[in-house]
């Protein structure tokens, strides 16, 4: 993950500024962790953006004030040919949010097969280890258990809610 302050704010060829990362050296228009026209794209589906941005040398590692990158909304939104083009351009699979979620996680939680299909074809690691730390007890595993035992939590919650409120 790449911190604000590993990033250098720096005068561009016409003057403009821009940000380069000191480690990479990736060069970049936008502040770091700031939301993006690429995210707006992602959440969107906007094909026609994505494509016109990869054309000019955007960068698809970009991430936003959580940590979550154009790979992790597009696969929450369940748009499987925005994440199979930033496959294509090498995005990174395995990127991390703050809370250890990977794009695959997204995918599988909200049911996007299409992403899955794209993710997994791309060689996305379905065995990557997540720890989330709730408020009662601490859920370790896959990306799958996670998703599973969360959706197990809210099920159970909300039947909770129902029988404390006379419904069965």
């Amino acid at each position: 993950m790449h911190s604000t302050c590993d990033w250098e704010e720096i005068k561009g060829p016409q003057g403009e500024t821009i940000w380069q990362h000191h480690k990479t050296k990736l060069v970049q228009s936008v502040k770091p962790h700031s939301e993006t026209y690429l995210m707006e794209a992602a959440i969107r589906g906007n094909i026609a953006f994505l494509v016109l941005y990869l054309k000019f040398g955007g960068s698809v590692s970009l991430r936003d004030s959580k940590d979550l990158t154009a790979m992790h909304y597009a696969c929450a939104n369940g748009n499987d040919t925005f994440v199979s083009i930033l496959c294509q351009f090498q995005a990174e699979l395995e990127a991390q949010d703050r809370t250890g979620a990977t794009p695959i996680f997204y995918a599988v939680r909200y049911a996007e097969i299409g992403c899955i299909r794209a993710l997994l074809a791309a060689g996305c690691n379905l065995n990557h280890k997540r720890f989330v730390a709730l408020a009662r007890t601490s859920i370790g595993g896959t990306e799958i258990h996670v998703c599973t035992r969360q959706s197990g939590e809210a099920r159970r919650r909300r039947y909770r809610r129902s029988r404390m409120r006379g419904r069965d």
